[in-house]
């Protein structure tokens, strides 16, 4: 049976789909134990581990081992149906027998990556460990001579030199002593030893032994490799997805959530407010079984809040995996449906996608309606004469504290005289990442955007608002 170790923000709705599937828990925290019934979970490591980002909040981690890590990934494809998705390639820690060029540089997979060694030459020929994997279609991959096989409680690492290192979570010095000693026979044959976390409890018999396996498979390995082909992968290496969550991923989330917990509507989306919305998370869930009827009022709660901020930011994810960020912009007010920002424009230019000149003096007036997937933005010369509407199309927008955020899908609709979508080839360049749900919703987006521009029902509310 699959063991999954569960962390972060998303924790019990994962964990609880995970048990539906038949998938057991490992690791479980006293706080997700009680929240899933007093469940204990596995107490043999985990195959797989699943928790949010370091980087960001909103993006969720699958990272294990590989045939157990993709039968994880494919399952919470339910719970984010319209979350992008991208999964690392070449699979990070895989090793490959490579050929390097006169830069240092070989191509594995079809990717062309940087390699590290000692020594390069053109024509060397080397085993080499992926330390840095395609995850997002920008990131660049690097490799470094060596081998290194991971069980779950130990990695084995041939060709860089010799030592024991240890996971920062393992920090009695006893227990350290101890596995400096299990480890001194095959660190003299010139092999690196590092200790995981789950090292620092389990019996040294199990500990001894995955040791021994790993370095006889090790050395089979690279014994077998002088003779394969450069090109030829000589180790599977880990699993790692990301899914970049979206508003109505979280929604989902939500859902499963209270099939085990008492869970207000826009639970997830708070918690990754910040701070502040993460306690009125806490607050409304407690709140939420003698009151229903709360998504109004978190409409509500949101606008009020983000009215009195002094700078507004946007941050707008691209499916590229990079991030823009838009201001910071000065909130001039809210509406029923919107928050209302306006910036100063310092520059000569163009406005982008709208071919009209930008001059200073012109502002801009952006419209953000919680939980809908457009951004407004009107541009207006200094007298207040309106030049073109861009509408960006994205998941739909999730509000934190003196944030907006969402993912963008690249392709949009505007105004500068007539009506135009445009940027459909970089949603089809992306549209890879995207579940057959999300294009629809895409789809669907656009379609309302030019109804909306066409019958000026958007130039009308920004005229307004600007005057």
């Amino acid at each position: 049976m699959v063991r999954v170790r569960v962390r972060g923000i998303y924790a019990t709705a994962i964990a609880s789909l995970l048990l539906e599937k038949g998938f057991e828990l490992s690791d479980v925290s006293k706080k997700l134990s009680e929240r899933l019934g007093g469940v204990e979970g596995s107490p043999l490591p985990p195959h797989v581990t699943v928790k949010h980002s370091d980087r960001n909040v909103h993006e969720v981690l699958v990272n294990g081992f590989y045939k157990e890590g993709t039968q994880v990934y494919e399952t919470l494809k339910e719970l984010f149906p319209l979350a992008p998705r991208y999964v690392a390639k070449p699979n990070l820690h895989s090793a490959y027998k490579i050929v390097v060029d006169e830069n240092c540089k070989t191509t594995i997979e079809g990717i062309e990556a940087e390699v590290r060694s000692r020594e390069c030459y053109p024509g060397k020929e080397m085993i080499a460990e992926v330390i840095r994997s395609k995850v997002y279609p920008k990131d660049k991959v690097v490799l470094e001579e060596g081998l290194r096989l991971e069980g779950f409680y130990v990695e084995v690492i041939l060709g860089r030199g010799q030592g024991v290192s240890f996971s920062k979570h393992i920090t009695n010095l006893e227990r350290k002593a101890l596995l400096i000693n299990l480890a001194s026979d095959i660190v003299s044959m010139g092999i690196k030893v590092h200790w995981r976390s789950s090292a620092r409890s389990a019996e040294l018999e199990a500990l001894r032994e995955e040791l021994e396996r790993l370095v006889q498979e090790a050395q089979k390995i690279w014994v077998r490799a002088r003779d394969l082909p450069p090109g030829t992968k000589v180790y599977e290496g880990e699993f790692l997805g990301i899914f970049k969550t979206t508003l109505e991923d979280k929604k989902r989330a939500d859902e499963q959530r209270r099939k085990v917990l008492s869970t207000m509507p826009f639970h997830h989306t708070l918690k990754a407010g910040g701070d502040k919305f993460s306690t009125a998370a806490e607050l409304g869930d407690k709140v939420v079984p003698f009151d229903w009827n709360l998504e109004g009022k978190v409409k509500e709660f949101l606008l009020e809040k983000c009215s009195d901020c002094k700078n507004f930011e946007i941050r707008h994810e691209k499916l590229d995996g990079s991030c823009i960020t838009l201001g910071p912009g000065r909130v001039i007010g809210t509406t029923e449906k919107y928050l209302v920002m306006k910036r100063i424009v310092r520059e000569y230019g163009i406005y982008d996608g709208i071919n009209v000149k930008k001059e200073p003096g012109d502002f801009i007036i952006t419209l953000i309606e919680p939980f809908s997937p457009f951004v407004i933005h009107g541009y207006f010369s200094e007298m207040g004469d309106l030049k073109g509407v861009y509408v960006n199309i994205n998941s739909d927008v999730e509000i934190g504290e003196c944030f907006a955020r969402y993912v963008d899908m690249e392709v949009d609709v505007v105004y500068d005289g007539m009506v135009r979508v445009i940027d459909k080839e970089e949603l089809e360049k992306y549209s890879g990442h995207l579940s057959p749900e999300a294009l629809r919703k895409v789809e669907k987006a656009v379609k309302i955007a030019k109804e909306r521009l066409e019958s000026g029902e958007w130039q009308r509310e920004l005229k307004g608002l600007a005057a």
